[in-house]
């Protein structure tokens, strides 16, 4: 995997109930806020500095975050797409057509570690 993990397996566990995020602004003030069920509220339970922590903390077990399986499909659709790049379709320039199978590849391959490494480690 390319991308670094957003959280170690010790900071997975145990998972915060609370998300706390400090962010400095375009103007350069530093802001905390800290949610919880949709409200905020001001709890320094578990503060978060790192943005890539933090959405991962964000997306996990959430309608709209990233699931393993999604990790997996993208990762079948490259190997489809490194499959492809050996047989041209219809009539296309074979060079063409490798170096534009390759670059899915590749692009599919780094959307798959970047969903990866915003999930808790595999149990």
């Amino acid at each position: 995997m390319s991308s670094k993990p957003a959280l170690t397996a010790e900071e997975w566990t145990p998972r915060p109930r609370h998300i706390a995020a400090c962010v400095t602004t375009a103007r350069g003030n530093e802001e905390a806020e800290l949610w919880e069920n949709g409200e905020l509220t001001y709890n320094d339970e578990y503060v978060v500095h790192d943005r890539h922590a933090l959405a991962a903390l964000c997306l996990v077990d959430q309608p709209f975050g990233f699931t393993r399986e999604m990790g997996n499909i993208v990762r079948w659709a490259a190997e489809i797409a490194s499959s492809m790049s050996r047989e041209p379709r219809g009539g296309a320039d074979p060079e063409k057509w490798k170096s534009s199978c390759q670059g899915h590849m590749v692009l599919l391959r780094e959307v798959a570690d970047r969903i990866e490494a915003l999930l808790p480690p595999e149990e």
